[in-house]
């Protein structure tokens, strides 16, 4: 079981592919917990409540919230901690949306939230900015980087290593439409960056033809060019953050680590 509370918003793939990941972020939660993961895949765990749209209705509405707000504030059953499972997070209405929000305001130590839905933008950005931002996709994810690590590596091969050219890194970032997905693909580009100026990566995941001193060490200035990518990665997703427009930002971010990779070989 994690040790803290955390709220997390899966989105991205088909309404199959996020709920495996949903199951799969709840196994680990209740590692060691017993049955818990036999019982989690029958839907049938009694410390996890789903939430999902009734048949008959088109909305979650405040009244499925407020038995979250009660469930949340019950005694485990099975384990030692609690969790919830929303489905369908886009079909809460604002009430909802909004009388969760006081739940994630106020959370409790070892729950945990999860919450799935195509595209982020349906919820306020006030839910959003208090949950944990992943998206998946149909398969499954390659090294903890997400679906998009190759893409992730396209654009890094063609940024900090001139492999490509940066017109080319652009398609790759306008390929992911919203502005979830788009700071969902920055976030996964800046852990592997983060990876990368710590050696924490394998040969295979740089190796590409023209790159053979990629797959080892990495030289100084390439590193320093890593270390600047990454400074300037975090404040592309500030800016998202502060409600600047997603693309233009990763755009900056993109084009500014060509430019100080230019600038680093007149050096």
């Amino acid at each position: 079981m994690t040790g803290a509370f955390h709220a997390q918003l899966l989105c991205g793939g088909s309404h199959e592919s996020r709920l495996d990941a949903a199951k799969a972020i709840l196994k680990e939660h209740f590692a060691g917990d017993g049955q818990a993961a036999a019982r989690i895949d029958a839907d049938a765990f009694e410390d996890l409540l789903i939430i999902s749209v009734d048949d008959d209705r088109r909305e979650i509405t405040v009244d499925k919230i407020a038995r979250l707000t009660e469930f949340l504030a019950t005694k485990p059953f099975a384990s030692t901690s609690r969790a919830a499972l929303i489905t369908d997070g886009g079909a809460m209405n604002e009430s909802a949306q909004n009388k969760l929000l006081k739940v994630l305001e106020e959370p409790a130590l070892g729950d945990l939230i999860i919450i799935l839905v195509e595209n982020p933008e349906k919820l306020l950005p006030t839910v959003r900015s208090r949950t944990i931002l992943k998206r998946v996709a149909e398969t499954e994810t390659i090294m903890g980087y997400s679906e998009s690590e190759e893409d992730v590596r396209k654009v890094l091969r063609a940024l900090i290593f001139g492999a490509g050219s940066a017109a080319e890194a652009l398609r790759v970032i306008d390929s992911y439409d919203a502005r979830g997905e788009t700071v969902a693909f920055l976030d996964a580009t800046l852990r592997f960056l983060r990876d990368l100026a710590v050696g924490g990566y394998s040969a295979e995941l740089l190796e590409n033809a023209g790159l053979g001193e990629a797959s080892g060490k990495l030289r100084a200035p390439e590193k320093k060019l890593v270390i600047q990518g990454i400074i300037l990665i975090e404040s592309a997703i500030g800016d998202i953050n502060r409600g600047f427009r997603a693309k233009n930002a990763a755009h900056n971010a993109a084009l500014n680590i060509v430019r100080e990779r230019e600038a680093a070989k007149k050096e």
